[in-house]
């Protein structure tokens, strides 16, 4: 186990949590209310899965702090990023599509697998294969910012593209609120999920920086963080942006006290690499364990009983896909050598 694993052990252990929560609130409650009605021993509602998307937009924010520290390339951070990111999403889509057309739940047309591919089919109206992939457009949105931050070489200039975004978010929040309603694909892709990245980012930079900053650059920064904050209750109201300050505050918490975590061996591989294939778990588990839930269900098996095969089902998928990306980058290194 590296001594890098060790050390963002906490943030591991905040990413399975976040994952769990997301997988129950898919296999309970949104199972219920769209596929089949249920009787399961829990119900895990829509604010568990807020909290924990809000969560791993936060840690992206969190983990864009270093390129931009680095002053890392903008082409070299561009193209890790979109190496990290759409493969796995493609080998998701690719196995979700196969199940949903064999199995006969939902024929994915031609059409609408390349729109998925390239992430543009909500400009045509055409759904997403699996809802989840929602999460890919915040995503690559907020990689493109960065990149494009990290073009500008200047600090003060490069801290205008957030102030810019932070303004923009207050101000086009208030304009959706009380004036005029933002269209759904601007707001969905600007303003409703970005701003969590954002703040992650603002977090990684008071955590990093607490010792080199002035007081007055630390106090923008906080102010910068209270205006997302706000303006996320401009955009979608109260319930949901407490929620997101439980998140900013639990996620706090872990930046600067999570490091105290200890934990090493065997315990510790585990879940760097259940923590290694979130990501992968995420786009894949939604559909593909509906079919699987929905199939037990009809031959009569428990629908808990028939939760935990799907989940486990996606596990061994999970560790199946780890394995294949250790071999191959086994591989890449061998030949580079």
């Amino acid at each position: 186990m590296t001594s890098k694993a060790t050390r963002d052990i906490h943030f591991d252990i905040l990413r399975i949590i976040a994952m769990l929560l997301v997988i129950l609130f898919h296999y309970t409650t949104q199972f219920s209310n769209t596929v089949q009605q249920t009787s399961f021993l829990f119900f895990f509602s829509s604010d568990y899965s807020a909290f924990a998307v809000a969560v791993f937009l936060l840690m992206v924010g969190y983990f864009s702090y270093k390129p931009l520290n680095k002053n890392q390339s903008s082409f070299d951070y561009l193209k890790s990023r979109l190496i990290r990111l759409l493969p796995t999403f493609w080998v998701c889509l690719i196995f979700t599509s196969l199940v949903l057309t064999i199995t006969g739940t939902n024929r994915v047309s031609v059409k609408q697998f390349i729109l998925n591919a390239f992430l543009i089919n909500r400009f045509f109206n055409v759904s997403f294969v699996d809802g989840a992939y929602w999460y890919m457009i915040i995503v690559l949105v907020f990689t493109v910012i960065i990149s494009t931050a990290l073009l500008i070489k200047s600090f003060q200039k490069r801290t205008l593209i957030f102030l810019v975004y932070t303004f923009s978010f207050v101000i086009f929040g208030i304009i959706n609120r009380y004036i005029y309603s933002i269209p759904g694909i601007l707001s969905f892709a600007l303003f409703e999920y970005l701003n969590k990245c954002f703040i992650g980012l603002f977090l990684a930079f008071l955590y990093f920086e607490w010792n080199t900053r002035t007081a007055k650059i630390k106090f923008i920064v906080v102010l910068l963080i209270a205006a997302l904050i706000w303006g996320e209750f401009l955009w979608i109201g109260v319930r949901k942006t407490s929620i997101e300050i439980f998140a900013v505050v639990l996620f706090s918490a872990f930046i600067f006290w999570g490091k105290h975590i200890r934990i090493k061996g065997c315990v510790a591989k585990f879940i760097f690499i259940v923590s290694t294939e979130s990501y992968f778990i995420y786009l894949v588990h939604q559909q593909v364990g509906f079919v699987f839930i929905k199939s037990m269900i009809n031959h009569g098996i428990n629908c808990n009983l028939s939760i935990f095969i799907a989940f486990l089902f996606v596990a061994i998928l999970a560790g199946i896909h780890y394995c294949i990306n250790k071999v191959i980058n086994l591989r890449v290194l061998h030949k580079s050598e």
